[in-house]
């Protein structure tokens, strides 16, 4: 299965959830890509608030939430590193706002986040998502913060 996955560092900080809500919150709002609860409901809408982030394509298009942050008691409970969390998104339309936040993850948290995908940067999915994320966020270089992915 196509997944992407990141480990946090140490830190948490709760501006930076709401920073990096407000970018996911605006690459939603900017794609045309149906985005909804972390089930993928039918007429639901991504949870985003100072808190959490959640979200997931649509019905027949979802697969794996995104979750930020990673769920730190339910990884204890399953003896995972706390900080780790994964999305299986299985190629599908909402992979390009997974993508995306994950290099939203790079731009605030620089060090703080290793991110992995079995995806590589040259496949359409990530090249897709760096010309959106660069179309959306102008002062940013996608291309540079994915340069950091591993593939894997």
């Amino acid at each position: 299965m196509y997944t992407h996955y990141y480990t946090m560092g140490e830190n948490l900080d709760d501006l930076k959830v709401k920073e990096i809500g407000r970018d996911i919150a605006t690459v939603i709002s900017r794609c045309e890509i149906p985005i909804g609860n972390g089930d993928g409901e039918l007429e639901s809408v991504p949870q985003i608030s100072s808190r959490i982030i959640q979200f997931n394509g649509i019905d027949e298009d979802s697969g794996d939430g995104f979750l930020y942050p990673p769920p730190f008691e339910e990884n204890r409970r399953l003896g995972l590193d706390e900080r780790f969390s994964y999305c299986k998104t299985s190629r599908r339309r909402y992979d390009a706002v997974v993508c995306i936040a994950l290099l939203i993850l790079k731009y605030h948290l620089g060090d703080g986040v290793r991110i992995g995908s079995d995806g590589s940067l040259k496949e359409i999915e990530w090249r897709r998502a760096i010309a959106l994320h660069d179309h959306i966020f102008r002062d940013r270089d996608g291309e540079n913060l994915a340069a950091e992915i591993r593939k894997g």
